[in-house]
């Protein structure tokens, strides 16, 4: 009957290997051996994204941001070598009527004092025209609707961003 050189137990079904081992010796003879082989590297965290903007982004959202910064810096160069000290940023903004044709004044104007604070300021507004909503229903012989005209009111903001020493 084959006894294991290693836990020292005999079974005749075993057929020992040629270290004279069991099968179950074996097997963590085996393990041992594996992990001496491949050590066991301690995971790197990714580092931690101390700029707001760049936090939460990976991959192709992160490149774009940086190449964003990039292409500003170049234009902030071209513009001190003008000797200018500023230039003027220009944004777009839309409010769409609500289906009954009203404005939501409230929202309008939050929205447009954040922007002030930010140093935004309305240079021009305009409504475009986006068609008419009509609503109706009959019941019997009675008709009840509503007629409203949907427009999009939109602002064109600007402010002076000055060039940073």
């Amino acid at each position: 009957m084959p006894t294991c050189s290693s836990c020292k137990k005999s079974n005749e079904a075993w057929t020992l290997t040629e270290d004279g081992l069991c099968p179950i010796c074996a097997s963590i003879a085996m393990k041992a051996q594996l992990s001496k082989a491949r050590p066991v590297l301690p995971q790197e965290k990714p580092p931690v994204e101390t700029d707001p903007e760049l936090a939460g982004l990976y991959g192709f959202e992160k490149r774009e941001v940086l190449r964003r910064r990039e292409r500003t810096a170049k234009k902030m160069d071209a513009l001190k070598a003008r000797g200018m000290n500023g230039f003027y940023e220009y944004k777009v903004i839309d409010f769409r009527d609500e289906r009954s044709g009203s404005v939501n004044i409230e929202r309008m104007t939050n929205t447009l004092n954040d922007l002030g604070e930010d140093g935004w300021r309305v240079i021009t507004a305009f409504s475009n025209d986006l068609g008419i909503n009509s609503m109706s229903t009959s019941v019997g012989s009675m008709r009840v609707g509503t007629n409203a005209s949907i427009a999009q009111n939109i602002f064109v903001l600007e402010r002076f961003v000055p060039l940073k020493d």
